[in-house]
């Protein structure tokens, strides 16, 4: 301890009392919990009223009795009790507590029910069936189709369950139309001399720049046709007419007719664009359709080139 300094003994801090509160009750006895608030808050009220020039009497002074019956209670007292009866028949009546207690069993469920529900929910659950997609195992197809460029797709993978168009045919009963190797003729007569296309291919060609045949861009194909008309006719006529309105939608037996007239003058099977120019209003791709979806299936038209399945769908292979 230094010198000079005063001896400092720390007491402990004091307790601070717990404000009283006093409930105030109206004329029938009943406690307003409104009016329920601390001693200290009530004289704070009673000082203000005071200072303001307040009216005091008309503030009624809380006073809790304190003289006591033969049963050893104030009056208060008695009154509290006789409150907390009335409020146990009240709950007796509504049955709240029953209540309560069946709402808890409820919607706590014991750790054995909880079980027997999991349990019961995998049991129900529907069993997927296997993925038998040959896209998702990243195996190649059983068959290809043919696009437009009339190319070979590889793939011979199930080929054995289709039928040649004579097998087709006969196993259908169908009398076969003539056979199909490719087409061999060129823009029709009246349409190369009204549109002034040369006379053959090579000549055409030569004509009109020569040069390496190319594949357009990808989405220019149709504008590159447009161009095509006097140096390949047959790209132009793949997607455009001959200057007639384009006829859309199913094939009359008319149509039908034309196409197998050309094609047995002709041939078919390729060059789509020139065969159209023969079929007036359509254009390539929608002779390679038909060729494919109608001419085959009806046996109207054979090729070795094309597999058939007993539903009547026609399969590229290639020439053999």
């Amino acid at each position: 301890m230094k010198k000079g300094f005063p001896t400092v003994v720390k007491s402990p801090p004091r307790p601070h009392p717990r404000p009283i509160r006093i409930a105030f009750t109206d004329v029938n006895g009943v406690v307003d919990p409104r009016t329920v608030r601390s001693f200290c808050e009530h004289k704070e009220l009673q000082s203000e009223l005071s200072e303001g020039n307040s009216n005091a009497d008309s503030i009624p002074t809380p006073k809790r009795a304190t003289t006591r019956t033969g049963d050893g209670l104030t009056a208060y007292e008695r009154e509290r009790e006789e409150r907390v009866r009335r409020n146990e028949e009240l709950l007796t009546q509504l049955r709240v507590r029953e209540t309560a207690r069946a709402l808890a069993v409820v919607a706590e469920p014991t750790k054995r029910a909880r079980l027997a529900t999991k349990r019961r929910a995998a049991e129900l659950a529907p069993i997927e069936p296997t993925r038998r997609s040959a896209r998702a195992r990243g195996a190649k197809a059983k068959a290809m189709e043919i696009g437009e460029d009339d190319q070979i797709v590889d793939g011979e993978e199930g080929l054995e369950h289709h039928l040649t168009c004579d097998e087709y045919c006969e196993r259908l009963g169908i009398e076969p139309g003539p056979k199909m190797t490719s087409f061999t003729g060129w823009v029709e007569e009246s349409v190369r001399e009204r549109l002034g296309i040369a006379s053959s291919a090579n000549e055409a060609w030569e004509r009109n720049g020569g040069g390496k045949w190319s594949r357009p861009a990808k989405g220019q194909a149709k504008d590159h046709a447009k161009k095509m008309l006097y140096k390949n006719p047959n790209a132009y006529f793949y997607r455009h007419t001959a200057g007639e309105e384009q006829i859309n939608g199913d094939w009359s037996e008319d149509e039908i007719k034309q196409f197998v007239k050309v094609a047995t003058k002709y041939g078919a099977g390729d060059k789509w664009g020139l065969f159209a120019s023969h079929i007036p209003g359509r254009v390539g791709y929608q002779c390679s359709a038909a060729y494919r979806h109608i001419m085959l299936p009806r046996g109207l038209l054979r090729d070795d080139a094309w597999r058939m399945t007993m539903s009547g769908e026609a399969v590229w292979i290639g020439k053999r």
